[in-house]
């Protein structure tokens, strides 16, 4: 598994917000799984807000959306003992306001 964050704007009280996921998976295997966490604590993970399947190859933009003070994304095996490599990942992330508690 491979854990990406906490994805966090700086110096700024805004939360961030994906909308999308642009990934490039390695055609060795069968592809990998993702998801997307959102929290307001940065020590945890906090729920599973989206999830989904990427395939070996070029994956065209995937709606992926998730909203808070933190974010995570999660990649893991698609398939039990499947192999996978990650080529490249881009998120889409933008302001998304002032940080609300939840």
């Amino acid at each position: 598994d491979v854990l990406i964050g906490p994805i966090f704007a700086p110096g700024t009280p805004a939360e961030q917000r994906i909308s999308s996921l642009h990934a490039i998976v390695a055609n060795i295997g069968a592809g990998c799984r993702y998801t997307l966490y959102a929290s307001d604590n940065p020590e945890s993970l906090g729920t599973a807000v989206a999830s989904g399947d990427l395939v070996a190859g070029y994956n065209d933009r995937v709606p992926a959306r998730a909203r808070g003070g933190y974010i995570w994304i999660k990649l893991e095996n698609a398939t039990g003992g499947g192999q996978w490599a990650l080529e490249s990942l881009h998120a889409d992330l933008h302001l998304a306001g002032r940080r609300r508690d939840r």
